[in-house]
């Protein structure tokens, strides 16, 4: 069993978030897409948030009015940086990732990666969006990404 959950690490820190969070009733999940906080969730390495304040953000907002969530203006301050990024994804009717270099090479990011995941996977729905940057070719990517 522990090496089943140590090779799934994932889905078990996925799991147990979620019933952290209904333990705590911080937010109930809705069944309805209609009661989301954000239209957007939205992950990049912050070594590129030049890039994504500057233009991305800037378009999202402005352009689109849409509700973006990012971590820089959106994650409450103490609090577990895993349990902000599940309630962001969740939170949010889609995510959208920044794949750029920097990104592949950041765990967090790939664990926003694996949580966004395992949160189509359990809910059934089809809410992530992949932006590629940098050139970067298909046989570069990740296998988590290649599978998405």
């Amino acid at each position: 069993m522990v090496a089943i959950g140590y090779r799934n690490k994932a889905v078990v820190i996925y799991l147990y978030l979620m019933a952290a969070r209904r333990i705590k009733k911080q937010r109930h999940l809705q069944d309805s897409g209609d009661n989301y906080t954000y239209d957007v969730f939205l992950s990049y390495s912050h070594l590129d948030c030049d890039w994504v304040i500057g233009s991305l953000f800037q378009y999202l907002t402005q352009e689109l009015s849409l509700q973006v969530c990012m971590y820089q203006k959106d994650f409450i301050p103490g609090e577990s940086i895993a349990e902000e990024i599940l309630r962001s994804i969740d939170s949010s009717r889609k995510s959208v990732f920044v794949i750029t270099r920097n990104f592949l090479e950041s765990k967090w990011s790939m664990f926003e990666m694996e949580l966004a995941r395992q949160h189509v996977f359990m809910n059934d729905s089809d809410t992530i969006l992949i932006i590629l940057k940098d050139d970067i070719q298909v046989h570069e990517l990740p296998n988590l990404l290649k599978k998405i």
